[in-house]
């Protein structure tokens, strides 16, 4: 079972390609190669990829991130000769603007016009194209926060392609439980389906271990001013610990009118983790409990995969953020499968040898060792998923003086992970008392 995201961040043309540029004309369909697998974008020097962002999106998050931190591993592997002598170009990518018909409109146009092999990035909140991209066979990489990645099999998520927002949900459970927290608060935007999915999950996790949730409300409207019920529903029901599947302003909006209400509470956000939200926010967030889904970028001796993220990121003059970590691991995992199907590797070929790895796809340690990409029969009929290590893991950071600092794990061992975990609803955690820190020595 896998830690599910927390909730999208609500972040509610292509150039004609010429047949001759590539060994194999066609889409992930068409064309053949010498094997009668597909192969379309690459020639004797290039493997040619693009990408959909959903750049316009309801709160501005910069979701084109993710094309520069996969440009970044790109870059990085075509400065070392390039995957079988080949190097991995981008076309671009194209802004979806957030729309269900424009997102199919541009992935049909990455496919069949520029005849890519690969789609990566795709970092949506509509990714409407995933069937379409399930039924063409091309391999598809970005940001598993859509449930529509478990469409298909060449279909991957960062770190994984299977959501449940529904299941009891871990990250809130731990924090409460490590902080000594007993009843909590569950916010979420109301006719928004993944963030009411979300306080699902979280507030099923909650009760699953006996922590109490006298404030549920799924009824906030994104923009809103008015938090007087909020603070009044925390006020009566002496609440020490406050979660929310909102984005990071309405969330600091939302704790901020409550601790001037003279409320202490401890606050949870799923979303927010990145040197700008800290500069713009500032002291709004001092406090703050952040989920992190990977190594924190500012625990020491990072493992080396983060390590070469981090000094790639410095060496373009920008700061990391899990957007563009997002585009790393996609192209990492991308170049790993390329490399474990062999020189005449195909699209079939590629999706083939990463839903049969049988080790946890880490990025190099970036992430927990909790997702084995081999695929699995413990998902629901048609969705695709990758297998379960028997381990889950939460990692998390805080706000202390103006400063993320990983909390909670131990020196090196950022990982806070508990065995027993292998169903895909979440319920075969035996206890969340005893946690196993990771990586090992």
């Amino acid at each position: 079972m896998r830690i599910r995201a927390a909730v999208a961040a609500l972040g509610v043309l292509a150039l004609v390609a010429v047949a001759c540029d590539n060994e194999d004309s066609g889409g992930g369909g068409g064309g053949g190669s010498s094997e009668g697998g597909s192969r379309p974008g690459v020639t004797d020097t290039e493997i040619k990829v693009g990408g959909v962002v959903g750049k316009t999106n309801l709160i501005g998050q910069p979701y084109e991130d993710s094309q520069f931190g996969a440009k970044l591993y790109f870059d990085k592997v075509n400065a070392e000769g390039g995957v079988f002598d080949r190097e991995i170009v981008s076309v671009g990518v194209t802004d979806d603007q957030s729309d269900p018909n424009a997102n199919v409109a541009a992935n049909r146009a990455l496919v069949e016009e520029e005849q890519v092999f690969a789609v990566i990035p795709e970092m949506t909140s509509t990714f409407a194209g995933a069937q379409y991209l399930a039924e063409q066979g091309t391999p598809t990489f970005g940001w598993n926060i859509n449930a529509d990645w478990a469409e298909g099999p060449n279909l991957f998520g960062e770190k994984g392609s299977y959501l449940c927002f529904e299941c009891p949900s871990l990250p809130t459970s731990v924090l409460a439980t490590q902080i000594g927290a007993e009843r909590a608060a569950v916010f979420a935007y109301g006719g928004i389906p993944q963030s009411e999915d979300c306080a699902v999950g979280a507030i099923r996790g909650l009760e699953n271990y006996d922590i109490e949730v006298p404030v549920q409300d799924t009824s906030l409207s994104y923009g809103f001013t008015d938090t007087s019920a909020a603070i009044e529903a925390v006020r009566g029901s002496n609440v020490d610990i406050l979660t929310t599947c909102m984005d990071i302003n309405g969330t600091a909006t939302l704790a901020g009118d409550i601790a001037d209400a003279g409320l202490e509470v401890a606050v949870l956000s799923p979303n927010g983790y990145d040197q700008e939200t800290l500069g713009d926010l500032g002291d709004q967030i001092e406090g703050f409990y952040f989920l992190a889904q990977f190594w924190p970028f500012e625990e020491p001796n990072p493992p080396e995969g983060m390590q070469d993220y981090l000094d790639a990121v410095e060496d373009a003059g920008r700061v990391p953020s899990e957007l563009s970590l997002t585009g790393w691991i996609n192209a990492h995992l991308l170049v790993e499968g390329i490399n474990a199907a062999g020189e005449d590797f195909t699209q079939e070929s590629v999706v083939e040898a990463i839903n049969s790895m049988t080790e946890p796809f880490t990025a190099g340690g970036i992430l927990p060792p909790t997702v084995v990409w081999g695929i699995t029969d413990d998902y629901p009929e048609g969705a695709h998923g990758p297998a379960l290590s028997g381990m889950a893991c939460v990692q998390y950071v805080q706000v202390q003086d103006g400063e993320f600092v990983p909390v909670l794990g131990e020196e090196g061992k950022p990982f806070i992970c508990f065995e027993g975990n292998n169903e895909v609803d979440q319920t075969g955690v035996p206890s969340i008392d005893d946690p196993t820190f990771l990586p090992d020595d």
